[in-house]
């Protein structure tokens, strides 16, 4: 008796257990590097295959300034991320009038996915009352 109960509750086990996620992967990856990206995801390799953890990984994903589209696809526990890349170095250039009414000019350029690990570097010049300069940077 004992067995056919251990059977059952065994059996009934495997019908509602989820399948593992067996691998992620990143395709149209061009200058961003996979590590980077799989350290932000809250899916893992060997957790069950969830689609609303894996939809909050896609709009996390599709916010990143380096990332124009993110969408995903499986294939027998398998996931595999579509990624579109932005264009990521943005010059800019201002022209305005400084208090002492005179031309002032600011100038830099900004990279939003430097080393390919999403962090973003840039600089600037302003020449106006008095000349200025800058360097930033985030890390994610």
């Amino acid at each position: 008796m004992r067995i056919c109960f251990y059977f059952l509750l065994f059996s009934i086990s495997l019908c509602f257990a989820q399948d593992k996620l067996r691998a992620i992967s990143f395709e149209n990856l061009k200058k961003t590097k996979q590590l980077s990206l799989e350290k932000l995801l809250i899916t893992k390799e060997g957790f069950p295959l969830d689609s609303t953890t894996i939809k909050r990984d896609i709009q996390f994903l599709n916010r990143i300034p380096s990332i124009a589209k993110a969408t995903y696809r499986i294939e027998n526990g398998h996931v595999i991320f579509l990624i579109e890349e932005n264009f990521t170095i943005i010059p800019w250039l201002e022209l305005y009038q400084s208090p002492n009414n005179d031309l002032a000019v600011g100038l830099g350029i900004a990279e939003f996915n430097f080393l390919g690990r999403n962090i973003q570097l840039g600089g600037y010049y302003r020449h106006d009352v008095f000349n200025s300069f800058g360097i930033q940077t985030r890390a994610p």
